[in-house]
């Protein structure tokens, strides 16, 4: 039987459908800009043909606003395309570090329309686990998206993955007057998703963080 995150309208696809919808306002964005500069260079062509002379530096700027869009663009299917791979194998062993930088790429936008900023402190070492790419993205952001209310003046938050003994750890850091670790994940869809993961949450309020704890083999 399958998990109901698989379900049509559960809380996998929704969280699927979230991140796809925000990637494609940025490049519904990006298309906009280079439309924007396409007509532009039309207009200049135009002036040209009715004796203004062309201005060198206007064209240069405007071919530097396009190729600066079409780069993002470009970044913008990279990173769609990886994510929509992430649920090709349910148990590869996947470098901690690059998923997470995948989620804050992913989610960039979604995190600064609440004015926060996502940073990832990655270790020295790569850390590795054994699990599903597409659950464990979802499930640090289900944790990243509830800790945000959380977040300091600087309003920024700063996952750091870690590997102990027996165990893998991303801390989430930043974070000011933190409540109990049963009143950050309430809903069935995060409780749902850290039991599949074999996962653990915990609140330390002196150092100011948030822990998911995973083991290294799921």
């Amino acid at each position: 039987m399958k998990n109901s995150q698989d379900k049509p309208g559960g809380s996998g696809l929704q969280f699927f459908g979230k991140i796809s919808a925000s990637l494609s306002h940025e490049m519904k964005n990006a298309l906009a800009v280079i439309n924007e500069n396409a007509g532009l260079l039309t207009d200049l062509v135009h002036m040209s043909e009715r004796g203004r002379p062309l201005d060198p530096e206007r064209i240069r700027g405007v071919g530097t606003k396009v190729m600066e869009r079409v780069k993002h663009a470009d970044t913008i299917i990279k990173n769609l395309n990886t994510f929509a791979h992430t649920v090709d194998n349910p148990a590869n062993r996947i470098d901690v570090g690059d998923h997470l930088e995948l989620l804050i790429s992913l989610t960039r936008r979604i995190c600064a329309g609440k004015g926060i900023t996502v940073t990832l402190a990655r270790p020295e070492q790569p850390v590795a686990i054994a699990a599903s790419a597409y659950s464990l993205i979802h499930l640090c952001w289900c944790c990243l998206e509830n800790v945000m209310q959380w977040t300091g003046e600087e309003k920024t938050v700063c996952l750091i993955p870690e590997k102990t003994e027996n165990t893998v750890r991303i801390r989430f850091t930043k974070l000011e007057t933190l409540p109990p670790a049963s009143d950050i994940f309430t809903e069935e869809k995060e409780k749902s998703l850290l039991s599949g993961l074999g996962a653990e949450l915990t609140v330390n309020a002196k150092a100011k963080e948030v822990t998911l704890h995973l083991p290294c083999q799921i």
